[in-house]
């Protein structure tokens, strides 16, 4: 099975991943199977942008009633930790938050812009596909 090819040289580069490879991750996604590598349904949804110019994550925009919203995090807050865990960056963050389910209950630690700490546990909600 094709997946991407490069073109316009002479030398085509060509990537393929092998049909009985696919079929076999077909078959885990259609039997609701996940696994490290395979995402079965939507993943964990915060609700926030973020940016990486500091220690923690950046929060560079907040969706209106999403769960970060109604917990009270704003745009310009930090996110420092997320069920425990230490947050350095925006990537950490990320990736935490998509090793989670939807509806699941996630404590979540920020500072404000004032450099007040809060903490807050909320569920989870439905993010956008992709």
């Amino acid at each position: 099975m094709n997946t991407a090819a490069s073109s316009g040289t002479a030398n085509v580069t060509g990537y393929a991943v092998p049909i009985a490879r696919a079929l076999s991750i077909a078959g885990q996604i259609e039997a609701g199977t996940a696994t490290d590598t395979v995402v079965v349904g939507n993943h964990g949804y915060l609700g926030i942008s973020l940016s990486s110019r500091v220690t923690g994550a950046l929060v560079a925009g907040v969706v209106a009633d999403s769960p970060a919203a109604d917990a009270g995090i704003a745009t310009g807050s930090t996110v420092t930790g997320l069920d425990g865990a230490s947050i350095t960056s925006a990537d950490a963050l990320s990736e935490a938050v998509s090793r989670l389910a939807v509806g699941d209950r996630a404590t979540v630690a920020w500072t404000d812009n004032a450099g007040q700490a809060h903490t807050a546990t909320l569920p989870l909600g439905q993010g956008p596909v992709g």
